[in-house]
This record gives structure tokens, sequence and C-alpha cells, in this order.
């Protein structure tokens, strides 16, 4: 077992122990907000999440921005995947969440130890401004 096999258990053995299976579970997601979210979202603000999909734990980071688009990135190789999405919404729904995860799922995580992409997306949001 590689050193990146037994840092990513790792990772997934410390969501499991602190957050359990999560507040909320979309699929083959769990999902454990950072932030309380408030009921109208002002551009600029920014909101955390912590998710698994069973296999890794990924921090997911929501941006309220007229432009969408997604950043995945990894800067060490000892560490979690960064996702940050930044789009225009009013309410942060977990339909929304939901199908930021599965462009993510689309896109595909690289092999590579140290990366960073970058996309411009449309996604289908309810909530736009």
């Amino acid at each position: 077992m590689t050193y990146l096999n037994r840092d990513r258990k790792k990772r997934l053995r410390n969501f499991t122990k602190i957050y359990g299976d999560g507040e909320f579970q979309l699929g083959k997601w769990k999902l454990e907000p950072v932030h309380l979210i408030p009921e109208q979202i002002e551009y600029g603000q920014e909101f955390d999440f912590w998710i698994s999909n069973g296999k890794d734990v990924f921090l997911l980071s929501c941006e309220c921005s007229k432009i969408q688009r997604i950043f995945i990135s990894k800067y060490n190789a000892r560490k979690h995947i960064y996702i940050r999405f930044q789009g225009p919404f009013r309410k942060l729904e977990l339909e929304d969440i939901s199908n930021i995860l599965n462009t993510f799922s689309g896109i595909g995580i690289p092999k590579k130890s140290r990366f960073k992409i970058i996309k411009n997306l449309s996604l289908k949001t309810r909530n736009l401004r």
C-alpha cells in the first residue's frame, strides 16, 4: 500500500469519526456543511462543505458570483482535493449542490499528485439571479 492510499484512508476514517454519515446524503455523496447558510445569498458570499464519496474526502467551496466556473485543485499529494464552484444563485439548496457534484464526477479526478483544473460551465441552477 502506497503512502497516497494510506493518506486517503486516513482522511476517510477521520471524516467518518467526526461527521459520521454526514448531515445530508445525496446519492453516494455524504455532505457536511461548515457554515450556516442564510435564506438570501449576496454576491461574494462563500460556503464550504466537507464531502465524501466513500473513497475519499473533498472540500467543496461554493461562491456566489456572476461567472460560472469550477476549479479543481490539489497542491500537495498528501492533502485533500479542493473543489471551488463559482456561480449565480440566490439560495443554495441540495439540488444545486447535487448538480455541482454530478458535474465534478463527470469531469473526473486526474491521477497526478499536484494539479489545477479550471473549467467554464453551464450548470442548470434553479435560483439564478
